[in-house]
């Protein structure tokens, strides 16, 4: 038997530590990490793009049907459909909320927090910075956030708090296709070896792992984004019902939708600064967020005197 556990990692290398990346966000987000040290996951189904964990499958359906339809690879490849049966029958072309509802959503509990690797970007400032009053707060994540974050909630840690068996991952998304192919190539070709050895739960660890593959993979329109993602994920069974992952659970309002998050802990010396947004203000919002960094720094919520910037894109939305 192989050991899966460093498959992912392999396909999926990690290289974001040390590296400055940023956040679009409102006020009240900006407040929740500043002031409360809590950094909002979205739940991968309720966040802006349809396909989110969707974009993937029609690569893996198609390295499956393109690499491995010889006859050496029926069992296998009939295993795979029958296992997976409900997947195959989605029109990943023409997504409708039938599909959704075909799916189960809520069953699959994966939490996503964006950054993105460009600051000061028109196009995200429009998309998620609300409106008027928008800021990109600057990070620079170390290991030891992350660290940190599993002794909360992963069980392997002797420290966890509760018992949710959760995984943190931090990664860039993948747009090009041809990185997808390869990585469901790789993918499929692993646990072939362990489905010839009668390996026991060898195309559940293949459901798990394509599911947390396509928490990264998005559609290329997307791409000037450049976004990387920390990523809290279920463990063991990708679907959970009666875990206690759901007490983790709150809910708040969308634009036109309810939106299940989990909130996990900040550590604010990740904060490096703040850029205000396009806004009728901006400079009243700079000094205003003077005087709040003088305030977290005598509560001693931070150690850093935070880089404070203004936008530089010339864009109007009052």
């Amino acid at each position: 038997m192989q050991d899966n556990r460093d498959i992912i990692e392999k396909i999926l290398p990690d290289d974001l530590f040390g590296k400055n990346l940023y956040h679009y966000t409102s006020f009240d987000g900006l407040m929740g990490i500043l002031d409360f040290g809590k950094i909002r996951c979205t739940q991968i189904f309720y966040l802006n793009d349809i396909e989110e964990n969707l974009n993937g499958w029609k690569y893996f359906i198609d390295v499956l049907e393109t690499n491995y339809k010889s006859t050496e690879y029926a069992g296998f490849r009939t295993e795979i459909k029958r296992h997976l049966q409900h997947w195959f029958n989605i029109d990943f072309e023409n997504l409708t909320n039938a599909d959704f509802k075909k799916l189960n959503i809520s069953d699959y509990k994966s939490f996503v927090f964006s950054l993105s690797m460009v600051n000061d970007d028109l196009n995200q400032w429009r998309s998620y910075a609300g409106n008027n009053l928008g800021f990109s707060i600057e990070f620079n994540f170390n290991q030891s956030f992350i660290e940190k974050q599993s002794e909360l909630i992963d069980t392997r840690h002797s420290e966890a708090k509760n018992n949710c068996n959760c995984r943190i991952l931090f990664r860039k998304c993948i747009y090009e296709d041809e990185f997808k192919r390869g990585a469901f190539q790789t993918l499929l070709d692993f646990y072939y070896k362990d489905f010839l050895e009668d390996v026991k739960y060898t195309l559940d660890n293949l459901f798990f792992d394509i599911l947390t593959l396509c928490l990264f993979f998005k559609n290329p329109k997307f791409e000037a984004e450049q976004e990387c993602r920390i990523v809290v994920l279920p463990l063991e069974d990708y679907l959970v019902n009666d875990s206690n992952v759901n007490n983790l659970i709150k809910f708040r309002a969308g634009k036109n939708l309810i939106v299940p998050y989990i909130e996990i802990d900040c550590i604010q010396d990740n904060v490096l600064g703040v850029t205000v947004g396009p806004s009728p203000h901006p400079y009243h919002s700079l000094e205003a967020l003077k005087i709040m960094n003088e305030n977290l720094k005598r509560q001693k919520k931070t150690i850093n005197d935070l880089n404070l910037y203004v936008s530089k894109v010339p864009y109007r939305s009052w």
